[in-house]
């Protein structure tokens, strides 16, 4: 009983102590005419998109002013993040420059969502692996970069959270 009672307290403080760590996971920029007009900031208690708690996305920041974020949101956010922060699940992010630019000479419009990407051996994170790295575009009229993830579901997911950030965004500005 007295061990059970010793692991419960350990444990407990293992989770205290790591949720008192913040780690940048998701961000999106909207860009206009080359500039970053708005991001979006999710943060968590951890880098690792494979390990799962209710409790530990810690918050979001819509243009550095934190926003509630309701649970079966973090839910969505936690899940879908998984299939793109890892070149397992995504199959690798394509990030090509558009050669010779837009096609129309128009200002640089658009969405970079980036997220925390690590790298796995022997089932660890790589020491100074998990870097913030572009993993979708969207461009509303032209951006010089095309980046997605090869894998069609991590696409997918990625482009869910893209939506589920700008969604965030737009219903917190005034």
């Amino acid at each position: 009983m007295k061990f059970l009672i010793l692991a419960t307290f350990f444990v407990s403080m293992s989770v205290q102590a790591s949720a008192s760590s913040e780690y940048l996971i998701l961000r999106l920029k909207t860009q206009s005419q080359g500039k970053i007009v708005s991001q979006i900031d999710v943060f968590s208690c951890t880098n690792d998109p494979n390990l799962f708690s209710h409790d530990c996305l810690v918050r979001a920041e819509v243009d550095g002013k934190t926003v509630a974020l309701p649970e079966s949101l973090v839910v969505r956010l936690q899940r879908f993040r998984r299939n793109f922060s890892y070149d397992a699940l995504s199959g690798s992010i394509v990030d090509r420059n558009r050669e010779g630019g837009c096609e129309i000479p128009v200002p640089e419009e658009g969405m970079i969502l980036e997220t925390r990407y690590v790298s796995y051996s022997d089932s660890q994170i790589v020491e100074g692996s998990d870097v913030m790295k572009p993993v979708l575009s969207l461009a509303t009229s032209c951006l010089p970069r095309s980046i997605f993830p090869q894998d069609a579901y991590a696409k997918e997911r990625a482009r869910a959270v893209l939506e589920i950030l700008n969604t965030l965004g737009l219903l917190a500005k005034p």
